[in-house]
Formats: structure tokens, sequence, C-alpha cells
């Protein structure tokens, strides 16, 4: 248990820190009390928005019985030779202790690579109930960009299967608007799948509102989208079938044009031929005029 004062190590200071050494003037894998300023927040944090009343709750609970866990940083050095900490593990914590005013905060260093700790800081957060499943998915994709893990490494990693992984991901389809009204009116992920069924972009906005509206449940929520869905299909079928239509009405029309054009050329006196010959999955039109001109070339 760690307190205000607790510390295994020398504290670590901007007065003692921040000149070029040679070598750290601390033992990596141990833990000191950092300075505050010292610390830097993880640019692979994916958490965006943190829950002020679970924070103050955590706060109360450090305040009265200690920091049960130091955080996890690693080492920075600056071009200047000024060293800075970067978070790896604890933000909710690190957001805690700042709220009662610690100047310090225990902390473990961590010797790992720029890779090893955004990766292990994707992976502590994945675990945790208190991500909403948008930033779940978000950093999902993360770890699959940025690291070339396979949707099957990291199922496996998090105890999951494939599936589950590749349907978090599919979340990410759903635009800005639609992941803002979800978390806002805290619809479940089978609301936001259910609505993923619907193609077009404004016929699902306007049916993820109309589920808010309606305050329905999942299973509510996946008849109506269903119903959608059906609605859909049912109008790009009689769209194709409307675009078959005017496609042999145009074939026809352009057929009625050549005849009518070799027609003119046989006014004119032009001994021109047209041969039409319909075949399983074309018509060949096979049109015969004589170089010369002449009105004397037989048909």
């Amino acid at each position: 248990m760690f307190n205000k004062k607790a510390t295994t190590k020398k504290p670590i200071t901007k007065e003692n820190d921040t000149s070029k050494h040679s070598s750290p003037p601390y033992e990596k894998d141990h833990i000191y009390d950092i300075d505050l300023s010292l610390v830097i927040p993880n640019p692979m944090q994916p958490r965006k928005n943190f829950d002020d009343v679970a924070l103050a709750a955590l706060a109360d609970s450090i305040k009265k019985h200690g920091l049960l866990q130091p955080i996890s940083v690693r080492m920075i050095t600056k071009s200047n030779g000024s060293r800075y900490f970067e978070l790896i593990a604890g933000e909710r914590r690190l957001r805690a202790i700042k709220m009662l005013g610690w100047e310090s905060v225990p902390a473990r260093i961590i010797d790992m690579t720029e890779n090893e700790s955004g990766e292990m800081a994707l992976i502590e957060n994945i675990m945790r109930e208190e991500l909403n499943v948008f930033e779940y998915a978000a950093m999902l994709k993360k770890l699959i960009e940025k690291y070339s893990v396979s949707q099957e490494t990291l199922a496996e990693r998090l105890s999951t299967s494939q599936s589950n992984i590749a349907n978090k991901l599919r979340l990410l389809k759903l635009s800005p608007e639609e992941r803002e009204l979800i978390s806002e009116n805290r619809l479940t992920e089978r609301h936001a799948r259910a609505t993923l069924r619907i193609e077009d972009p404004e016929k699902r906005l306007a049916a993820l509102k109309e589920i808010i509206k309606m305050g329905f449940n999942v299973h509510e929520s996946e008849i109506y989208c269903e119903r959608i869905c059906c609605e859909e299909k049912a109008d790009k079928k009689k769209h194709s079938a409307r675009k078959t239509k005017y496609y042999i009405k145009d074939i026809r029309i352009f057929c009625n044009t050549i005849d009518k054009a070799v027609e003119s050329m046989k006014s004119a006196g032009i001994v021109a031929t047209s041969v039409k010959n319909e075949k399983e999955n074309s018509i060949e039109i096979v049109i015969t005029i004589p170089k010369s001109g002449s009105k004397d070339v037989p048909a």
C-alpha cells in the first residue's frame, strides 16, 4: 500500500532529474515517487471520457486506504537530456491522485519500447468495463493496424472469439453522430448491431432516433430494423426490375435507330444491308456498306 509519503526509493523531481545524466539516477522495475509534472500521458490511450463520479469515488478510496497499486511508466529522454515518464498503465489512478492534490505519484519504472508501451496500454484498457463499446472497438482497430496483430491473435490474447472481435470492429461503421446518440442514450451493443443491418445511412440514423424516441428494447429494435431491411430489399428489387425494363427498352430503340439509318441509306441509293442475329445473351447486327457507294452494287 502506498500513501502520500510512501516510497521505496528517492523521489524523482524536476530538481534532481532534469540534468544531463549519463545514466538514470534510479533502477528500472523499482517503485519511485515521481513528480506529477514529469508524468506525461500515453498517446495510445484509447479512453477519451472519464466518469467524474467514479473518479471521485476512487480518489476518496485512495485518500482513506492509500494507493493499493502504483502506476506504471517508462522513461523518455528528451534531446536536451531531461527525462520524462510516459504513462503505461494507471490513467484513472493518476487522475484520482491529481484530484487529491498530490505533488507526486508512486510509480513503477518499466524498461520497454514505445511500441511495447502502446500495446500494453491498449491491452490494459481493453480489459476494463468502463470503456464504452466504441472506445473498445477503436482500441481493437489500433492494435490490429499499429502492431499488425491479426483478429485471431487478438482474440486469443483477450480470451474471446474471432467473430466477437469482428462484430466489435463492425461497430466502427456507424457515423460519429450515431455513436454519440447510442452512447448518450445508453443503448447497448446489440442495439447498435441491429441498426447496422440498415444499409442506407439516412434511414439508419432515422431508425436510431425512432428507437430512442420509442424507448425500444433490444428485441423490439431488432424487429423494427428488420422491417426496414425488408423494405430496403424490396426497393432494390423494384429498382433492379425497373432498370432491366429500361435497358430492354433502350436496346429496342437502338436497334430501331440502326434500321432507320439503313433505310435512309437505301433511299439515297446506297445499297446497304443489315442482318440481325439474336443470340442467347446478345444481339448481333451486321451492317454492310459498299466502299464505292455505288447504286449498282448488289445487296
